[in-house]
């Protein structure tokens, strides 16, 4: 009887162990995680406002403070997106159920008592409207055994990410950045990890961005993106080396009033109105579920990163390029291998070889 004691307090004394509660205080306010396999992990942390009615198609805002402590064991909904209408099977990029406009949140997998660990910010896949930060696919634990800090976000998807149209140009006046939100919103976590990364045990002088697919093309574009300059040291490429000429924002803007137009959105509509139409409306719609394309607005985004290559004006940091067997954007991983960086780069059939694995 004894020995049975002694088994099921040793259980009951691992399973607390597990659940522990963990606190980091970041500018907003107090967190209250938890540690799972040996790795502390807050959930639903939100990196910016909520981009909903008069912020939706606006760059992202510093998220409000709140009073007392927040728990962060629960991830929030994603972005929207097309989903299957049983409402049971998952959609290609891994989402059932709910979604919702107020999806701008980070999960942060942490090693315990890190001090000065290295940095990565992930920006998940899913061809720009599918997809979700949380996902078990993009579970930072392992990382974390290793020594490294990830936070992986929540980014707007589809017509929400990249949508231009004249009215919402007018609204905007001079000034405000037009156009592409989800590399907007890569910036303000960028921003956000450099003000709090420390907090969780973070090196934000280390701090490396990296994406996948979608995730992997919009690290391409933050390579010549002015705001993004000194907010990341290093940059992974994986299997989304895309080195297309962005438009100007006029052909893009033109490009917004034909999509609307087919969700029965007049030509002269206001940006008001434009907001009357649901995400949901946007994403259940073949013609505007991709939106209209990341133009070269004059303001946050200034060129295309092919142009910065050629002329050696890109964001001037080591790059680790590589590309999946039989993928299209081999070439352009070959590109960019040739031009980042005045030391040079690497491209290989994956990033293993390019590691030397």
């Amino acid at each position: 009887m004894s020995k049975l004691v002694v088994i099921l307090a040793s259980l009951l004394a691992s399973a607390s162990a597990l659940a522990a509660p963990v606190k980091a205080t970041i500018d907003t306010g107090v967190l209250v995680g938890d540690n799972g396999d040996g790795v502390n992990i807050f959930r639903g942390v939100p990196f910016a406002k909520p981009p909903v009615g008069a912020l939706r198609w606006k760059a992202p805002q510093k998220a409000d403070s709140w009073v007392g402590e927040r728990a962060a064991v629960a991830n929030e909904a994603p972005c929207p997106q097309p989903v299957n209408p049983d409402n049971k099977t998952v959609n290609g990029g891994g989402v059932v159920g709910v979604q919702s406009e107020d999806c701008l949140y980070l999960t942060a997998f942490a090693p315990p008592n890190a001090n000065k660990a290295p940095i990565v910010l992930w920006l998940y896949g899913g061809a720009g409207y599918l997809g979700a930060g949380h996902l078990g696919s993009f579970n930072g634990t392992s990382g974390a055994k290793q020594g490294v800090l990830t936070f992986s976000i929540n980014y707007r998807l589809g017509a929400m990410a990249n949508f231009s149209h004249p009215a919402l140009t007018k609204e905007a006046g001079a000034k405000d950045p037009l156009g592409s939100y989800a590399l907007m919103d890569a910036v303000a976590a960028l921003e956000w990890i450099k003000r709090n990364g420390a907090a969780f045990g973070g090196d934000i002088n280390n701090v490396t961005v990296a994406g996948q697919s979608a995730g992997a093309a919009m690290v391409v574009s933050l390579l010549s993106i002015p705001s993004a300059q000194g907010l990341y040291h290093k940059a992974v490429i994986q299997s989304g080396a895309a080195l297309g000429q962005s438009k100007p924002l006029a052909e893009v803007e033109q490009l917004g009033v034909k999509a609307a137009k087919v969700l029965g959105v007049p030509e002269n509509a206001t940006a008001a109105q434009l907001r009357t139409v649901s995400a949901q409306t946007f994403a259940a719609n073949r013609d505007t579920r991709s939106g209209v394309g990341s133009p070269i607005d004059g303001r946050f985004r200034t060129t295309s990163t092919i142009d910065a290559l050629n002329a050696g004006t890109e964001i001037d940091v080591p790059v680790l390029v590589g590309s999946n067997s039989g993928e299209g954007g081999f070439d352009g991983a070959r590109t960019i291998a040739k031009l980042a960086g005045d030391s040079g780069g690497c491209v290989a059939l994956s990033l293993r070889a390019c590691a030397g694995v």
